[in-house]
């Protein structure tokens, strides 16, 4: 690598973190490269790491990085290492200019909805008129009865007629198909003129098991009716759904996906994992040596997207599946690190494929401090990270405003959260939210 090139990269590692990511440039377990993307899985102290580098945006799914995004981890500088090993020192300066100038893979436009209030808590000085932004993530975190899933399944509908294309609901926590869908989907037929067909997406996710030896099987004194952990080497992901007729070609669709357990999450967006724990009820998680790619283009996830016409998703939600990693602080990196897989994948489809991705949170307050705080996602710092525009619902109380619902901007690329201007208010009728 050149010395203007080394010397910027080691302005932004400690020496510590220098001396690791040359170590490290050589436990590069997975690398891949495509339209100018490098997608590399890097082995650390406490597990695998993905490290992601665009024209637009470095990222790393280690918790270094989400928590000093502004300081170089060394699995990032591991991957940088490598590309000037292999004479490649333009490449990596530019992706180093890439941080240097802070840019995160901006909207590349918004949707407008009927709802203006909503549109105007995402508006701009250069999109006046706001509406749902596409190519990056969006999150709606509130309380029990905030309203989140009748939010997210209206808003459905806005992208459904706005776009002409598809949408998917992931449903994390059961219920939608069988209880939610069939009271607001007339009420919704009516509201926007169109009628939809709901189909359930049917994913089986199956574990592939490495084949017992001769010698092994000779060995075995005992029946084992499950297998076991090191055995697993990847999962077999098969999606099936309903394929329209003919006629049916130009009606839109809402597919519904039911899957709440986090290791077929991850091994549908592209990430086989096992869940490790020990002795002392720590967990910890694994990429698996073999199994699917991890690029999100080759996941299962995208070619659903891809092939089903989707351009809204709706996660909800996404603190349901995290919820298996309990509360106890020394599972806090295993449940960042999931949620990192999952919402990565997430951005880098949505970025890809023009698509409008909003994920459901449960919100909760630091019990230390009840007033002083506003309440928060669940889920910890990681989706503060992932998630660029961030909107905290809150239901009314009293019998005048229980069926009004505050929106809250929480987080904004280009404006200020928490403030009175960027609060607006919904309300909850029979027809769905309209503007108060």
């Amino acid at each position: 690598m050149s010395s203007p090139a080394l010397s910027l990269l080691r302005s932004y590692c400690s020496p510590r973190t220098w001396r690791k990511a040359h170590r490290r440039a050589d436990s590069i377990i997975y690398w891949s490269e495509g339209g100018g993307r490098i997608v590399a899985v890097v082995r650390g102290d406490c597990g695998d790491h993905l490290v992601y580098l665009s024209e637009t945006s470095v990222d790393c799914s280690c918790w270094g990085f989400i928590t000093h995004p502004y300081v170089l981890c060394s699995h990032i500088a591991a991957v940088l290492i490598r590309l000037a090993r292999e004479g490649r020192a333009r490449d990596a300066k530019r992706y180093i200019e890439v941080f240097e100038n802070g840019r995160r893979c901006p909207p590349k436009m918004f949707l407008k909805t009927s709802l203006k209030n909503l549109n105007e808590l995402f508006a701009t000085e250069s999109v006046k008129e706001g509406g749902l932004p596409v190519g990056v993530l969006t999150e709606f975190y509130g309380f029990p009865e905030s309203g989140k899933t009748i939010l997210v399944f209206q808003l459905a509908y806005e992208a459904m007629k706005s776009m002409g294309s598809n949408a998917l609901l992931w449903d994390t926590e059961g219920g939608i198909s069988k209880h939610m869908i069939p009271f607001w989907k007339p009420r919704f037929d009516r509201r926007y003129g169109i009628n939809p067909k709901v189909v359930d997406v049917k994913v089986d996710v199956e574990p592939i098991v490495r084949p017992k030896k001769k010698k092994e099987e000779a060995e075995e004194e005992e029946i084992i009716t499950e297998a076991r952990e090191r055995d697993l080497v990847g999962y077999s992901v098969k999606i099936r759904m309903e394929k329209a007729p003919k006629e049916e070609a130009n009606r839109p669709r809402i597919y519904v996906l039911r899957c709440g357990a986090i290791e077929k999450i991850l091994a549908i967006h592209g990430f086989p994992v096992i869940r490790e724990i020990s002795d002392a009820g720590k967990m910890t998680i694994r990429l698996l040596p073999h199994g699917h790619a991890a690029e999100y283009w080759d996941s299962p996830m995208y070619r659903l997207v891809k092939m089903g016409n989707i351009k809204y998703i709706a996660y909800d939600s996404v603190s349901a599946p995290l919820d298996i990693f309990g509360s106890a602080q020394e599972n806090f990196p295993a449940r960042s690190d999931a949620a990192k897989y999952w919402l990565t994948q997430a951005q880098n489809i949505a970025e890809d494929l023009d698509a409008i991705i909003i994920g459901t949170f449960h919100a909760s307050i630091n019990p230390a401090q009840p007033i002083k705080l506003h309440p928060v996602p669940k889920d910890g710092v990681a989706p503060l990270h992932r998630f660029k525009y961030i909107i905290y619902m809150e239901k009314g109380r009293g019998k005048d405003t229980r069926n009004l619902v505050k929106l809250y901007l929480r987080r904004h690329t280009a404006k200020e959260g928490w403030t009175d201007v960027n609060t607006k208010v919904l309300r909850l009728t029979n027809g769905g939210y309209v503007d108060v």
